[in-house]
């Protein structure tokens, strides 16, 4: 069997998801499922990561993603260590981290000490969906990804990664297996941007799905986010080095052509890490931030709000 698509996704920290994405089946020209998953095994993509919370009242883990930043601190959406509602940040004793290939089978764990983001999320548009988790032990042998503070432009090609559930439309969503996968997309325009998600918080950039015809090393990889990519990484190449660029959010529609993912932007945020003492070891070189900050001010326009499908991820 073909398939030409990544399944990803995303879920709160309890409750139902806001996302809803699948594999599309691609007769002839898409990737198979492994060579998704060979994608985000590659070396340049070992610190991806996935997230879990495990609800004490039920004992159901919810799973996400998330992105090895320095030894001690990764990055994930905010979404993932909040209730539902985004008021109640979730008790930090029932969150874990990991590094392996597969979430389900990794035996190393590392506990969640601290949660920093910024103000303001709200699940109603994701503005501030950006979360910096501090671990209680450094992470050894796997080497962090730096932050890319460039400016992101339209067909840009860059590689999503996530612990997210599989599937595609000839089998719906197959059960959680904890796997990490790849797919590669390019950005949409910001035009298309704000004219298809008119109430999305400003600070976001999209992914359209080509599927194809993509001029980097790893074609036919194009994708849409499904339930558990939430907070993976947006991966950039930068002047030969790969950079985490953005947190992935949500995926819209049914992952066939055409379809479109939301993504924090870390650029935007630049001021904010900048700001914050406790992440010194995480902002770049001085100066660096200065040149993007301006990004920060290019998506100020709010629209009306977007249809979604929700689902839960259970295990």
């Amino acid at each position: 069997m073909i398939w030409s698509a990544l399944a990803f996704g995303a879920f709160f920290g309890f409750g139902p998801s806001n996302a809803f994405g699948i594999e599309i089946q691609s007769p002839g020209d898409g990737a198979t499922d492994a060579e998704h998953i060979a994608l985000a095994a590659q070396p340049e993509f070992q610190a991806g990561g996935w997230f879990s919370f495990t609800n004490s009242g039920t004992g159901e883990t919810n799973w996400g993603s998330a992105t090895l930043v320095t030894p001690d601190w990764v990055v994930t959406a905010a979404h993932n260590v909040l209730s539902p509602d985004g008021s109640t940040q979730l008790p930090l004793s029932r969150m874990k981290i990991g590094f392996g290939a597969d979430a389900l089978t990794d035996s190393t764990t590392y506990a969640v000490t601290q949660v920093i983001r910024p103000a303001g999320y709200s699940p109603l548009n994701y503005d501030s969906d950006l979360a910096f988790l501090k671990l209680a032990t450094p992470v050894t042998g796997i080497t962090p990804v730096g932050l890319y503070t460039g400016t992101l432009s339209a067909g840009q090609e860059v590689t999503a990664i996530g612990h997210g559930q599989p599937g595609s439309p000839a089998t719906g969503f197959l059960p959680y297996d904890g796997i990490e996968r790849g797919m590669v997309n390019q950005l949409g325009s910001q035009a298309d941007f704000q004219s298809l998600f008119p109430d999305l918080a400003p600070g976001m950039v999209m992914t359209e799905f080509v599927g194809d015809n993509l001029s980097g090393n790893y074609e036919y990889f194009g994708g849409n986010l499904s339930l558990g990519d939430d907070g993976g990484g947006l991966m950039v190449l930068d002047n030969g080095v790969w950079k985490l660029a953005g947190v992935n959010v949500v995926g819209f529609d049914s992952s066939n052509y055409g379809d479109h993912a939301i993504y924090t932007e870390i650029s935007a945020y630049s001021a904010w890490i900048s700001s914050q003492s406790a992440l010194a070891s995480i902002v770049p070189e001085p100066g660096a931030f200065s040149l993007v900050v301006a990004s920060a001010f290019a998506f100020l326009t709010r629209r009306t709000r977007p249809k979604k499908s929700r689902a839960g991820v259970k295990h």
